[in-house]
C-alpha cells in the first residue's frame, strides 16, 4: 500500500499539467523509489559501504582530540588485500564461450564469439570490469548496466565567411549530428545509484529475482535538456518543463534530496519494471519524460551483480573491508600506540622540582613534558622500557587472522618474498583457491548475465543496417556499378524508387582471418595483425530458437611471475626436445618459438631465411647441443635417460665420449660416471643395430685412437650385435641388457676406470 500522498497545491502544476494516467505513473515511480531507498536491509548495507570505503581509502579523521605528536596512522591492510585480490582477478581475464543451441548454428556461434570480443574491446570492457570487481571487493557487491549507447552531439564546421553591412566578419557554419560512440556498452554503476525491489534476492535469475529497480542520476539541468531531446527520449515534449530543485511545496510527489545543488541540478529516475508490467519510465523532478515497454528484446532488468562474500538468502553481501573490520580497527590502535611510545622515547618527559604548583595535566605523557617531584636530585628524563615481545606476538596473531579470514597472506601482498619459485607458487596456489571461488561465482552469475544481454543486444542492433542513398548521375557507369555491386552482395534496398545501400558493420579480428566455405562452415586462418569482416545478419542470426548459450572461463595464471613461467617453459622444452629432434610427435621449431616467446622475444627475429635452412645440419646441431646439456645435468647429479637418447647420432655420442675421457669426468662420483657411460653405450648399440655402425668403441687406446667413420664395419662389437640384436632397434631403450653389460666392461677398461 502506498503512503506517498500527492501535494494538491504543488506550484509545478500551474504550468505542467499531466493527465491522470501520467500522474499515476509519476506516483508509481516515486512510491517504488522511496520504498526501495528506505528498505532497512539497504540502509544497513549503505552503512557498511561507507565504512568499507573509508577503510579502503585509509580515511583519517580530523585530529580533534589528539595532540600534534600523537599518531593517527592508518594501517593499509584493507587496501592491500583489496588491491592484491583485484590484480589477480583481472589477471585471470575471464572470456566468454558462445555455445549454439542447435547444430546448424555452430558456425554462427564461432563468429558470434569474435563479435562479442570485438564489442568488449571497443567498449573498454576490461576497464569497466575492473571497476565492477573493485566495487565488489569494497562493498561486497559490484553492479554493471548493459545497454546500447549512442553518444550524440552536434558539431559545427566553418562553411563560409561573410561581412555584414558594417564590415564586420560573420561566420557561417554547417551543423551536423555525430555519434562519438555507437555500440554495445557495459557500464560500472555505483551501488549508491541503484535501488532494487526490497523483496528481491537476485536481479535476473531464480524465483526471488527483482520485480523492478531504479537507477538514479543527478544531472545539470542543461545536460538533462540536451539528453532528453528528440522523438526517442522526449516523445511527450515534456523536457521543457524540467526545473532545478526547489522547496517541497513546488512539487507534487517529488521530495528534493539534500545531496544536490537545488539551483542547477535535477534528479532523474529511470524506472525499470519486469512485473507486474513491462515498463521503462523516466521521471525528472516530478516531470514524466518517457513511458513505454522495455526497449530491449531480452526484457530483463539491464543490470548484473557481482558478489564477493555471499550472504545466502540476502540481496546485499559482504566485502573484504567487512571481513577485516575488527582486525583493521585493532591494528590501527596497536600501531598508533607503538608509534606514540616511540615519539615519547625520542623526546622524553622529565622529572623536575615540584615548586609551588602541580596539576593533573602535568602527569599526562607527552614529549618534552614535565612531572614535578619533591627531590631535585631526581631531575632526569623518564626512561621507557622496550616494547614487550607479547606486543609483537599479538600483532603476528592479528596478521594470521587476516590470512584466515581473507585467504591472502603477506607473500601475495608483496610484503614478504618467498625463498624459491616453488615456494612462491605453493603460497600463491593457496591464496588462489579463494580467488578462484570468487571468480567462479562471478562467472556463473554476473558475467553470464552480462554475456546473455550483450549477445541479445548484438542480435537486436547489429542486424539493423544503416541506409545510405546511392548518389550519382543516373545512367552513368559508376552509378550502375554501385547498384550492381549492392545487388550482388544483397545490400540493395529500394525506397520510393530510390536506390539505397544497407551498410552493415565491419568487425575487427586480431591475428585471424575469418571466412565461410561453400558449406557454410567457418574457416579461421591465422595471420599476424588484424583482419576485418563485414557482418551480414545471415552470418550471426541463429536459425534455432532461443539464440545462444553463454559460458565464461578464466584462464589459469598459476605461475606467480615471469621468471617462474620462463623456467617452466625451459623445463618443458628440455624434456620434449629429444622427442622433437627424433621426429616423434613434436616440432623442434615450435618448441624453440615457445621458449623465445617466454623470454619476450620475437621468434621470427632469430630465424634464418627459409631457403637457407639445412634440416639435417640443424637437427645434428641440436643433438650435439643436447649432449652437452646432458653432460651438465649429470655433473649436477640430475637424472638423464639411462638407456640413451632416442635416435641419437654418432656426433651426439662423441660429445659424451669426449667428456668421459676428460679429467673433470674422472673426478665425478661413480654413480654419476656409470650413469653417463650406460647412457652413451645405449646410444652406440642402438646406432649399430640400425646400421649406423659406430667406431666409438673400437679397440686400442681410446684416448688416442683414430675413430672409424660411422657406417664402417670396424667395430669389434659388430658381429656380436648381428647375432644378438633383433632386426632394427629404434632407440637406446630397446637394447638388450646382457649385450650392453659385456660391452660396458670393455668400455670401462678402455677408459681406465673399474666398473
Amino acid at each position: 500500500m502506498s503512503i506517498l500522498k500527492e501535494n494538491k497545491d504543488a506550484k509545478i502544476r500551474k504550468y505542467y499539467k499531466p493527465s491522470e494516467k501520467d500522474k499515476k505513473l509519476i506516483h508509481h515511480v516515486y512510491d517504488r523509489f522511496y520504498k526501495m531507498r528506505d528498505n532497512p536491509q539497504r540502509q544497513t548495507a549503505v552503512n557498511e559501504w561507507d565504512d568499507g570505503e573509508r577503510a579502503w581509502d585509509q580515511y583519517i579523521h580530523a585530529k580533534e582530540n589528539l595532540d600534534d605528536w600523537q599518531s593517527d596512522y592508518f594501517v593499509p591492510r584493507t587496501t592491500s588485500v583489496v588491491e592484491s585480490v583485484l590484480s589477480e582477478m583481472m589477471d585471470q581475464s575471464p572470456r566468454p564461450i558462445i555455445l549454439p543451441r542447435s547444430t546448424e548454428d555452430i558456425p554462427k556461434a564461432t563468429l558470434m564469439e569474435h563479435v562479442f570480443n570485438y564489442t568488449w574491446e571497443v567498449a573498454d570492457g576490461d576497464v569497466e570490469l575492473s571497476n565492477v570487481f573493485k566495487d565488489c571487493l569494497i562493498y561486497g557487491i559490484g553492479f554493471a548496466q548493459e545497454y546500447y549507447w549512442k553518444e550524440r552531439r552536434m558539431v559545427k564546421t566553418l562553411k563560409n565567411v561573410k561581412k555584414n553591412k558594417k564590415g564586420q566578419r560573420v561566420d557561417d557554419y554547417d551543423e551536423k549530428e555525430v555519434f562519438e560512440y555507437d555500440d554495445c556498452y557495459m557500464e560500472s554503476v555505483s551501488p549508491y545509484e541503484l535501488y532494487f525491489d526490497e523483496t528481491a534476492r537476485t536481479i535476473n535469475s531464480g524465483p526471488h529475482k527483482a520485480r523492478d529497480c531504479v537507477r538514479r542520476y543527478v544531472m545539470k539541468i542543461a545536460d538533462a535538456k540536451i539528453m532528453f531531446s528528440g522523438d526517442i527520449w522526449d516523445p511527450f515534449n515534456n523536457a521543457r518543463f524540467i526545473r532545478p530543485g526547489s522547496d517541497t511545496n513546488w512539487y507534487s510527489f517529488y521530495k528534493p534530496p539534500e545531496d544536490i545543488d537545488k539551483s542547477d541540478e535535477v534528479e532523474v529516475l529511470w524506472y525499470w519494471s519486469r512485473k507486474p508490467e513491462d515498463w521503462l519510465i523516466i521521471v525528472a523532478n516530478d516531470v514524466l519524460i518517457k513511458a513505454g515497454p522495455n526497449p530491449y528484446k531480452h526484457k530483463q532488468l539491464p543490470f548484473a551483480m557481482a558478489i564477493d562474500v555471499k550472504r545466502p538468502h540476502k540481496f546485499y553481501h559482504k566485502g573484504e573491508p567487512k571481513l577485516l573490520e575488527s582486525i583493521q580497527r585493532e591494528l590501527n590502535t596497536m600501531r598508533r600506540m607503538i608509534t606514540d611510545r616511540n615519539h615519547l622515547d625520542i623526546d622524553k618527559m622529565w622529572l623536575v622540582d615540584r615548586n609551588e604548583t602541580f596539576s593533573e595535566d602535568d602527569t599526562i605523557a607527552r614529549p618534552h613534558g614535565f612531572i614535578r617531584v619533591d627531590d631535585p636530585s631526581n631531575y632526569k628524563p623518564i626512561e621507557y622500557g622496550d616494547i614487550s615481545r607479547s606486543v609483537q606476538f599479538t600483532l603476528n596473531e592479528i596478521d594470521k587472522d587476516t590470512t584466515r579470514v581473507t585467504g591472502v597472506d603477506d607473500t601475495f601482498q608483496s610484503s614478504r618474498s618467498a625463498t624459491t619459485a616453488t615456494e612462491a607458487a605453493i603460497l600463491k596456489e593457496a591464496t588462489q583457491q579463494r580467488i578462484k571461488m570468487k571468480l567462479k561465482h562471478i562467472e556463473d552469475g554476473f558475467l553470464i548475465d552480462i554475456g546473455r544481454m550483450r549477445v541479445s543486444n548484438i542480435l537486436q542492433f547489429y542486424s539493423q543496417p544503416k541506409l545510405e542513398k546511392i548518389v550519382g548521375e543516373a545512367g552513368t557507369i559508376r552509378y550502375k556499378e554501385s547498384i550492381k555491386r549492392a545487388m550482388k552482395i544483397g545490400t540493395l534496398s529500394m525506397i520510393n524508387n530510390e536506390p539505397y545501400e544497407k551498410q552493415f558493420r565491419d568487425i575487427r579480428i586480431k591475428d585471424k582471418e575469418v571466412s565461410f566455405d561453400e558449406r557454410g562452415q567457418v574457416i579461421e586462418k591465422p595471420i599476424k595483425g588484424f583482419s576485418f569482416f563485414k557482418l551480414l545478419p545471415e552470418y550471426f542470426l541463429p536459425i534455432g530458437k532461443g539464440g545462444y548459450d553463454i559460458r565464461f572461463e578464466a584462464g589459469s595464471t598459476m605461475p606467480v611471475s615471469k621468471p617462474l613461467m620462463t623456467k617452466q617453459t625451459q623445463d618443458a622444452v628440455a624434456m620434449l626436445m629429444p622427442l622433437a629432434t627424433a621426429g616423434i610427435g613434436y616440432d623442434p621449431v615450435k618448441l624453440g618459438d615457445d621458449l623465445l616467446r617466454s623470454l619476450d622475444k620475437d621468434p621470427d627475429e632469430f630465424k634464418i631465411e627459409p631457403e637457407q635452412v639445412d634440416v639435417a645440419s640443424s637437427r645434428e646441431e641440436m643433438l650435439i647441443n643436447l649432449a652437452g646439456q646432458e653432460n651438465e645435468e649429470v655433473i649436477k647429479g640430475n637424472p638423464i635417460p639411462e638407456m640413451g637418447t632416442p635416435y641419437a647420432t654418432d656426433s651426439h655420442s662423441r660429445v659424451h665420449i669426449g667428456f668421459l675421457r676428460s679429467e673433470k669426468a674422472k673426478t665425478m662420483p661413480d654413480a654419476q660416471y656409470k650413469l653417463l657411460v650406460k647412457h652413451t653405450m645405449g646410444e652406440i648399440l642402438a646406432q649399430e643395430s640400425r646400421g649406423e655402425i659406430s667406431g666409438l668403441t673400437g679397440g686400442g687406446n681410446m684416448a688416442g685412437a683414430q675413430q672409424p667413420q660411422a657406417g664402417s664395419s670396424a667395430s669389434p662389437f659388430n658381429e656380436e650385435l648381428k647375432a644378438t640384436v633383433p632386426g632394427k632397434v629404434q632407440g637406446g631403450e630397446e637394447v638388450q641388457g646382457g649385450q650392453k653389460g659385456s660391452m660396458m666392461t670393455r668400455v670401462f677398461g678402455l677408459l681406465g676406470r673399474k666398473r
